[in-house]
């Protein structure tokens, strides 16, 4: 998937793309997940040149959602 798609993506109120064994989060949804929601995500912060766009991702284990949420469903992916 192109970082477009994946930005364009990130502005619903909360998305994860999984990215192998990890969920992550792009832009908007990453704040979401680090500010509103209490995850302590390290940030990565790229500049992506094609765009001329600062971009801030994270991510973590997809495993992890389950021990935070439990009851959140995990079907739905986008990859």
């Amino acid at each position: 998937m192109e970082i477009e798609q994946k930005l364009t993506l990130s502005e619903n109120p909360i998305h994860f793309l999984k990215e192998g064994l990890f969920l992550k989060a792009y832009n908007q949804s990453f704040y979401v997940m680090s500010q509103l929601l209490g995850f302590n995500l390290k940030p990565i912060i790229k500049h992506i040149k094609k765009l001329d766009q600062i971009v801030v991702c994270g991510g973590f284990p997809a495993n992890v959602i389950n021990k935070r949420y439990p009851n959140v469903f995990l079907g739905w992916w986008i990859e």
